[in-house]
């Protein structure tokens, strides 16, 4: 399940053969990897919230009838040691004979976050860890996407529902959590973005299609396009126009008597033709109606998140 897991995260130098972490020929990573790792962890809120508390009272037991005081390793959270750094959050220290010190630091200044990753050190894991939180953070930023990326609200401009444009509303989105990280002096114009299809088994619910950023020859950042559909999500509600059909664009079926005080986009005449009668089951000679005039499937989405 580890290795599984593992290559689901992207890690391509890895094998786990025991959960322990303790010596086997079998059982390796790489730094690269153990940061795809680490990412994914501090990803859980509630592995998150364990790992950044600083001191925790266990309760009493048979062999701690008074209970047991614990706080983590890693020496960069604790305020009186001499690495102490105000930035990092959590981490992981890990030692062998043969695997020497090892160190996973998770650290943030504003909405920049890094994880650095050692492996084979000998006494100085904190001091390497240290110049690369340093020299991350000073010679790379990191910028939310959403707040610069608007390429994509062309792709709905041309669409209206009830005669308002969806883009008005802001129905196709790129979530907000979408970010890259760039080198300090480059800005967003300098990167390129492709469209993926193939969405990733760790895709936010409700995504369409996956956009990836590049800058150069490498991936700097990932966001996903999504149909803006859930009040829910952060409290507000769709406009009335989009959620409620005007009698005016609702498709008419046979009645006795036209809609009062509405001209019906067919009449009744029309409906009793032969010409223009629907099947008892919609199918190819169905009667069209031009007034909305997009594509089928976006109107089922539209109707299906309402």
């Amino acid at each position: 399940m580890m290795n599984q897991k593992a290559a689901e995260l992207g890690c391509t130098d890895s094998h786990f053969a025991n959960p322990s972490g303790l010596n086997n020929p079998e059982h390796y990573t790489s730094a690269h990897d153990m940061a795809l790792i680490a990412r994914a962890a501090f990803d859980n809120p509630e592995l998150l919230t364990i790992a950044t508390t600083r001191y925790y009272e266990l309760p009493p037991n048979g062999k701690n009838p008074e209970g047991l005081g614990v706080s983590p390793g890693h020496r960069m959270l604790k305020e009186r040691e001499a690495v102490y750094r105000p930035d990092v959050i959590s981490g992981k220290t890990g030692y062998t004979s043969l695997a020497g010190n090892t160190l996973v630091t998770y650290a943030a200044q504003g909405d920049f976050e890094l994880v650095t990753v050692i492996l084979n050190g000998h006494n100085t894991h904190y001091s390497d860890t240290d110049k690369l939180l340093t020299f991350g953070f000073s010679n790379f930023t990191s910028l939310k996407a959403a707040d610069y990326d608007t390429k994509y609200n062309s792709l709905q401009d041309d669409l209206q529902i009830s005669g308002l444009s969806v883009s008005e509303h802001g129905l196709l989105t790129l979530d907000k959590d979408s970010s890259l990280t760039l080198p300090v002096g480059a800005s967003f114009e300098d990167t390129e973005s492709t469209l993926n299809y193939d969405l990733p088994e760790n895709a936010p619910e409700g995504a369409l299609v996956q956009v990836i950023y590049t800058y150069g020859d490498q991936i700097v950042g990932s966001g996903y396009l999504s149909l803006y559909t859930s009040a829910a999500a952060d409290g507000h509600e769709l406009p009335a126009s989009l959620t409620e059909i005007p009698e005016t664009t609702a498709a008419v079926a046979p009645a006795a008597e036209p809609a009062a005080e509405t001209a019906p986009l067919m009449t009744a005449e029309d409906l009793a033709s032969d010409e223009t009668a629907a099947p008892d089951s919609a199918g190819a000679d169905a009667p069209k109606s031009g007034f909305l005039n997009i594509p089928g499937w976006f109107i089922k989405i539209i109707l299906a998140s309402c």
